[in-house]
């Protein structure tokens, strides 16, 4: 008799072998109620070697289930304690397959385990035999590449033209109009843009001056000119002020005026 060396589970393991052998006495192969069963026993089985300890025939797992005489072999005892400790992926890998032919017994659902498994590995769906079972595509012959490539060449050619047109008709729309005046150049003042003084060219200072009574800033950009005037005039720090100024500066130039003229006109009292 296998010596158990603490004495507390000698008991706890006589339970385990009568367990075993209740159930397998139980047992017939081919329905479900069948196969629960053995999935039961291999529960012990596996409960057992843990708590023994070892692997193999020589193991003190071993000599406990020769000495217990059970009815089935090292084998199957090895298929039981694998169908239990795998139950749940080895019960989902049958469900899959169709209800008639679902067999519930030990070696079809650790068929379908070994089964499912191998194509998650990839093993069951080769790419390459897949391919080599398929009939090979006929290369197209000289005629039919030659086709092929007049026929492409006309249908870039037919997009080619269709662009020039799109492009000769852009650049018709963008030709100006010798009845109109001349666009005035934009002035920038923010996000905003307005057209200069018409026959005020930017940078002509003398025309300017004859034209300043005349000029009329902006609403918005006379807002803006006096809120940047209050930077230049209260900002509490020189790079303020001087930032304020070189706004106000490069707005006076827009409108094509002097600094102290531009002031005047957006009606700001110095």
């Amino acid at each position: 008799m296998t010596e158990i060396t603490d004495n507390r589970n000698h008991n706890w393991l006589a339970n385990a072998a009568q367990t075993i052998h209740e159930r397998t006495a139980k047992a017939r192969e081919g329905t479900f109620e069948t196969l629960m069963t053995f999935v039961a026993i291999g529960e012990v089985l596996n409960e057992v070697k843990e708590t023994l300890g070892g692997a193999g025939r020589n193991s003190t797992f071993g000599k406990w289930c020769d000495e217990q005489g059970f009815s089935f072999d090292k084998t199957w005892r090895s298929r039981l304690m694998k169908l239990a400790a795998n139950w749940d992926e080895a019960k989902a890998a049958m469900e899959v397959r169709p209800e008639g032919e679902r067999k519930w017994s030990v070696k079809e659902v650790l068929k379908a385990l070994a089964d499912k498994r191998k194509a998650d590995s990839g093993l069951n769906s080769c790419p390459e035999a897949t391919i080599s079972t398929e009939a090979k595509p006929k290369p197209p012959s000289t005629k039919e590449r030659l086709e092929q490539v007049l026929e492409e060449n006309k249908r870039l050619s037919q997009a080619l033209t269709e662009a020039l047109e799109r492009i000769k008709s852009l650049e018709a729309r963008k030709a100006p109009d010798q009845t109109q005046k001349p666009s005035q150049p934009e002035l920038d003042f923010g996000a905003q843009r307005y057209p200069a003084p018409h026959g005020t060219p930017l940078g002509n200072q003398e025309a300017a001056n004859a034209q300043n009574s005349s000029v009329k800033v902006d609403p918005q950009d006379r807002t803006r000119a006096k809120k940047v005037w209050s930077l230049y005039t209260r900002g509490v720090t020189a790079g303020e002020r001087e930032a304020a100024k070189e706004r106000l500066e490069r707005a006076a130039e827009k409108y094509g005026l002097p600094f102290d003229d531009f002031i005047a006109a957006c009606g700001i009292a110095r």
